[in-house]
């Protein structure tokens, strides 16, 4: 009796574990047949704005880290803790790079979603005027 309630306690929680396992890998590119797993059915200006606001909110919390550095980095000047200093300075100048990094990656990805509207422009004049470039 307590043989089979043990294995079938077994056999319920292997069926339970083996459950998330099975979903995990269901949205991958092996079943090409299932609408979920098409990995281009996404809209993909709505993926370009949904990067440009990530972008834009980590480049917020840079500069919102680097405000926080800089009051650090005074405040230990004006008492003359110089190891905090050179720490802060430091803390700075990578964050300086990390802000004008982000602002780059922003710029391009402005620029890169101003070329997609532009081209869907361009092909729907393409369309409209019998424009085709790649006829032969």
């Amino acid at each position: 009796m307590q043989k089979s309630l043990f294995l079938g306690a077994a056999a319920l929680l292997c069926s339970l574990l083996a459950a998330p396992a099975v979903y995990a890998h269901r949205d991958t590119d092996d079943d090409w047949d299932h609408r979920s797993s098409y990995r281009h059915h996404h809209d993909h200006r709505s993926d370009a704005y949904h990067d440009i606001q990530r972008k834009r909110a980590r480049l917020e919390r840079a500069y919102e880290e680097r405000r926080q550095a800089l009051w650090i980095h005074d405040k230990a000047r004006r008492m003359g803790d110089w190891a905090t200093v050179r720490f802060e300075r430091a803390r700075l100048d990578r964050l300086d790079r990390k802000i004008e990094h982000g602002q780059r990656e922003l710029r391009h990805a402005y620029q890169k979603l101003k070329w997609r509207r532009d081209r869907h422009d361009r092909d729907d004049g393409r369309d409209r005027y019998g424009y085709q470039y790649d006829r032969f």
